[in-house]
């Protein structure tokens, strides 16, 4: 007779804490199946935790009291996603897209007010505004995710959560993303729970870094200290299986010549 030998269950995420500064960049790093990206869908909403509690801004975002406050509080939380090519729905115009969420929290008027709500924010991801006339299919990848990143802000947030946001673009194209990210986050003070596994991303990007390893938070510290000086076994190893990052600048350079947003 076989008898089927009793495993512990694999938790995705397990004790996990943290705090994100208002204002501020935390990133939270590691490999494949870390559990990464499965807190970016809980902290918005998009899974529930089975234990534990995520609060932003001090209203629970698990608590059943908290119902009518979290509901407020939606319009506030955002998400950028990794792929540009399957975040937008390829059957509506880029206008269309970006007013989805000024019609659904009532932001503008409809008509006029709400076209040119939408041309204001195609300007500042670096496009145009006839562009809201197009499709997603016309546009690259780099302009798709800047497509993504206006609808995130077109609902006037203060927090985004920004899931391996440049992960499937090309090099020269994700310098310009990251500094487009870190333009809007100083002209409209936003706040960022960036998600990533590229180590020179995270250390352009972030002010404090949580290093994640089979669900566990094992270090959180700030970005120039975890770099300078990794406590954790497994962020040693980590940084020493990353290619040479070299130091962080304050702008990631672009290549020579280099296309202008409009035409990436």
């Amino acid at each position: 007779m076989l008898r089927r030998r009793s495993r512990p269950p694999v938790l995705a995420v397990d004790g996990v804490s943290f705090t994100v500064e208002r204002g501020k960049t935390f990133a939270l790093v590691g490999e494949s199946g870390s559990g990464k990206s499965t807190i970016a869908r809980m902290v918005v909403g998009l899974m529930a935790p089975t234990s534990g509690e995520i609060a932003i801004d001090g209203v629970s975002m698990t608590a059943p009291s908290a119902a009518a406050a979290r509901l407020a509080l939606r319009r506030r939380i955002q998400m950028v996603f990794q792929d540009p090519y399957a975040s937008l729905n390829p059957r509506w115009r880029v206008g269309d897209i970006i007013a989805e969420p000024i019609t659904a929290f009532g932001l503008c008027a409809p008509g006029a007010d709400t076209r040119a709500r939408v041309g204001e924010l195609l300007g500042l991801v670096g496009l145009h505004a006839d562009d809201g006339l197009k499709f997603p299919h016309e546009f690259s990848g780099g302009q798709r995710q800047r497509i993504a990143i206006a609808r995130a802000i077109a609902s006037d947030p203060a927090f985004i959560v920004c899931d391996e946001p440049t992960s499937a673009l090309d090099v020269s194209v994700q310098a310009q993303i990251l500094n487009l990210m870190r333009d809007l986050q100083d002209r409209l003070g936003l706040t960022y729970l960036f998600i990533s596994h590229n180590l020179a991303v995270v250390r352009f990007m972030a002010d404090r870094i949580g290093v994640l390893s089979r669900g566990k938070l094992v270090e959180a510290a700030p970005s120039a200290e975890l770099f300078a000086d990794p406590q954790h076994p497994y962020t040693r190893q980590l940084l020493a299986a990353a290619p040479d990052i070299g130091a962080a600048s304050s702008t990631l350079a672009l290549p020579h010549g280099a296309l202008s947003p409009a035409e990436i």
